[in-house]
């Protein structure tokens, strides 16, 4: 293996560990979910690992089509903006939708949501999530994929991608999980009846964040 790759592949480990603890979009919306739908951590692992997934594949995919048909990286940018402010304006919506829902809740004198249906199945709750996922840029991808793919070094594509992508998804859930735990002490009839409310409010602010502070 050429050595000029190691300090790439650190740079892509510490680029996913970094990019995901920065952006609180990458585990908020999880774990406020996961505490509003009970869900258990075998779906909380599931569901946050596979909008990853989506997450990082999908900013692949957008990347390699700009550049085989030899677009600028000045228009990728362009397009990742719009990219920016949809899943922004999506999460807002969201979260406004789920708060509503939760209020409804609230006000029929309801506890909590249920699990999904069957574990490992997505319902429309974590669809929507999914696909804002899909549609949201992952803009540090496309700088570790610049400089192999202009060397024509398919093997450190593959390898940053696969770096990259894993401890983003790795943090992510790990993320999820630890606070997950942590919420595990807040229990109780009354706090839990407000549980799918805080959660339409905290992915709104998640949505608020990326639009306007750029997180």
């Amino acid at each position: 293996m050429n050595f000029e790759i190691m300090p790439l592949i650190s740079v892509a480990a510490l680029t996913g560990i970094v990019h995901t603890l920065l952006g609180p979009d990458h585990y908020l919306p999880f774990i406020a979910l996961a505490k509003a739908r009970s869900w258990s951590r075998k779906t909380t692992i599931w569901v946050t690992s596979m909008c990853g997934l989506g997450h990082i594949l999908s900013s692949v995919m957008i990347g390699y089509l700009a550049m085989g048909l030899r677009q600028s990286l000045s228009l990728l940018h362009i397009v990742d903006s719009y990219r920016s402010d949809f899943a922004a304006w999506a999460l807002i919506a969201f979260g406004l939708a789920y708060f509503i829902w939760g209020l409804k809740r609230l006000y029929k004198g309801k506890v909590q949501a249920h699990d999904l249906p069957a574990e490992g199945k997505f319902n429309l709750v974590v669809w929507s999530l999914f696909i804002i996922f899909v549609v949201g840029p992952c803009e540090p991808l496309f700088f570790l994929m610049t400089y192999p793919s202009l060397t024509y070094n398919f093997l450190a594509v593959f390898l940053l991608i696969g770096v990259f992508g894993l401890t983003t998804i790795m943090t992510m859930v790990g993320t999820v999980l630890v606070a997950s735990f942590g919420l595990n002490f807040v229990q109780g009839r009354e706090i839990m009846r407000f549980a799918p409310a805080i959660s339409g409010i905290v992915i709104m602010l998640c949505g608020f964040g990326i639009k306007f502070l750029g997180l």
